[in-house]
């Protein structure tokens, strides 16, 4: 099927940026031959598979959505590229980022509002290069209006350390080396002072415990490049085991609290530092699994609501997707 349809759905569908009902039923139509998870029947296909079905039925919508959620959304589509075995299934993948890229570069007019966007085109980026999809138009934006832009290295350190690890990833080099920014980071400041970790203190709301825990996952994944290399070798001995602590803690609690977001992602940071034998490991996965609505999605999720997203779903599945399909990164892999 994939093989009889493939240039027409790229022409149709990604050069034309026909993003109608339509095209989201050829994506499925393909998907469900060329995707591994939706030949099988265990519970985490089942759920991948439904998961993905979901997100074609709903695209983002650049001009209603913005490029962030379309950034997230590369970020899946990219991990799902890189563990696919079978060429068909990886070429699928392949096909439908660039579709996204040309759609971005087609639809969006290339500028930064708020440093929060260096970030989605970084990756973008970074996505690009690693894939062989080479789009000039973005590369001399990035070079021209991001590289040195005083908002890609914002007071907030983890936004800092997480651009300065994607200038590298792409090449280019940051105005402050990223190693050195690692040292800095929220890690090492929590690990050279526990008694800092909001976690349990009568001043600290659910709010601080949850952006606590949102500093930690997104500073794990600039160190580990979003899983494209092992974080440890980057990390002194003692703020590993400080993470291992404090991982093991949020994934409990959130299981607890029924909240899938944080969760998630706490889970594919554990995946990313190699650390999966811990109690509740298991039951973040189940919990995941058992999360999932009738409709493939993971229900609303509140701090997209706080965030100002206009999607309250689209998150949700994007980052339990990656939770379940995500592998150990390579050890010493650059």
């Amino acid at each position: 099927m994939f093989r009889r349809c493939g240039k027409v759905l790229i022409c149709a569908c990604a050069v034309l940026l026909l993003w109608s009902g339509c095209a989201a039923r050829v994506w499925n139509e393909d998907l469900k031959h060329a995707v591994s998870p939706c030949k099988g029947h265990t519970q985490e296909d089942m759920v991948i598979c439904q998961g993905l079905v979901w997100l074609f039925e709903h695209p983002v919508d650049i001009k209603k959505d913005g490029f962030l959620e379309l950034g997230e959304e590369l970020n899946l589509f990219y991990r799902l590229y890189l563990f696919a075995d079978d060429p068909i299934e990886k070429r699928f993948f392949k096909d439908y980022v660039t579709s996204r890229v040309d759609y971005l570069l087609n639809e969006h007019q290339l500028k930064v509002d708020f440093a929060g966007e260096i970030t989605g085109y970084l990756n973008f980026a970074k996505i690009m290069k690693r894939m062989g999809i080479d789009r000039p138009k973005l590369w001399n934006f990035i070079d021209q209006e991001i590289i040195d832009n005083p908002m890609t290295y914002p007071p907030n350190i983890t936004y800092t350390v997480l651009n300065a690890a994607l200038v590298e990833d792409i090449g280019r080099v940051p105005k402050m080396p990223f190693e050195n920014l690692v040292s800095q980071g929220v890690v090492a400041r929590f690990a050279r002072n526990p008694e800092l970790v909001p976690i349990g203190k009568a001043y600290a709301s659910a709010d601080d415990v949850m952006n606590y825990y949102y500093d930690i996952t997104h500073e794990i994944f600039a160190v580990s490049n979003f899983g494209d290399r092992d974080p440890k070798q980057f990390l002194l001995d003692d703020e590993i085991q400080f993470l291992k602590t404090t991982i093991s803690q949020g994934v409990s609690a959130y299981i607890e609290m029924g909240q899938l977001d944080i969760l998630a992602e706490l889970i594919v940071c554990a995946k990313m530092l190699n650390y999966t034998e811990f109690d509740g490991f298991q039951k973040g996965i189940q919990f995941i699994l058992d999360f999932q609505k009738e409709d493939g999605s993971f229900g609303l999720i509140e701090r997209m609501a706080f965030l100002g997203r206009p999607n309250l779903y689209r998150h949700g599945v994007l980052v339990a997707l990656w939770a379940l399909i995500e592998k150990p990164a390579p050890a010493h892999s650059s």
